[in-house]
């Protein structure tokens, strides 16, 4: 967490046998409107950029969806994917627009997702492409691919460009059913800082997954008013709050490690 008030954190994830990198801001806005509780990106929140080391360091930025959470009224809640995601990289000069579609048949939502992958010029279109839906995309683009289906299940692509692409048959892109979460591996709470998010917020989920829903209220007043006074305590010292492991300022959407991070091997 590199901010408290707004709720902001940083998130680097990094596999170096295959040399990917994800790096991002977790920061969202969230609303209720009596029927859903809608959650979108925050204004901290630019995307997750997913750097490939193997291919001359290609970085894609991928845009988060809206998600909602319906079903209150029957006591039966879903989470759905709505509006629009965007993934852009300026050096291969692709870009993907994915749409998450709301259609309903029968009163049943079907988790529709359609999208294209198309070729642009990063000098005139990079920031027109996050106002575009697929119907805007320009016919001077060249659409490399296009995709569709169920975003909870299957997804199938179709190449769109080259000598026989037309007749080429649609592929699976990905199919949720046959995947598995993984597990979590977390080191022990006694072996966390002090500052480690589950740690801090232990005693709280404690309470929760017990079912002490008044008792985990008090203990988070708890945490919130103690990061309130440690705040004010550093504005009267005049000392500026710098993360643990991120550089303090993530404007552009993207943290960068402090050269001392643990995690830079």
């Amino acid at each position: 967490q590199v901010s408290h008030h707004p709720p902001v954190s940083a998130h680097l994830y990094r596999c170096q046998e295959r040399g990917i990198e994800a790096a991002g801001i977790d920061h969202i806005s969230a609303k209720f409107t009596g029927l859903s509780a809608t959650v979108a990106a925050g204004s901290h929140c630019k995307g997750i950029f997913v750097t490939l080391a193997k291919r001359d360091n290609e970085t894609y930025v991928c845009t988060h969806p809206t998600g909602n959470i319906v079903g209150w009224l029957r006591g039966s809640l879903k989470v759905q994917c709505v509006e629009t995601s965007y993934i852009v990289c300026a050096k291969t000069k692709l870009a993907t627009i994915v749409e998450f579609k709301e259609e309903r048949w029968f009163g049943k939502n079907k988790d529709n997702v359609s999208g294209r992958v198309f070729r642009y010029d990063p000098e005139t279109q990079a920031e027109l492409i996050p106002t575009w839906r697929l119907k805007d995309i320009p016919k001077s683009c060249q659409t490399v691919a296009s995709f569709s289906g169920n975003w909870d299940r299957l997804v199938t692509v179709q190449r769109e460009d080259g000598p026989g692409s037309s007749a080429e048959a649609a592929r699976t892109l990905i199919d949720m059913s046959s995947l598995q979460v993984a597990d979590k591996i977390v080191k022990p709470l006694d072996q966390q800082g002090e500052m480690e998010s589950r740690r801090v917020w232990d005693p709280v989920a404690s309470k929760m997954l017990q079912g002490k829903y008044g008792e985990a209220t008090k203990l988070k007043r708890v945490v919130e008013d103690t990061q309130r006074e440690k705040t004010a305590a550093r504005n009267d010292r005049g000392e500026e709050f710098v993360p643990a492991l991120f550089k303090p300022d993530y404007s552009s959407g993207r943290p960068e490690l402090l050269d001392s991070a643990p995690i830079n091997l």
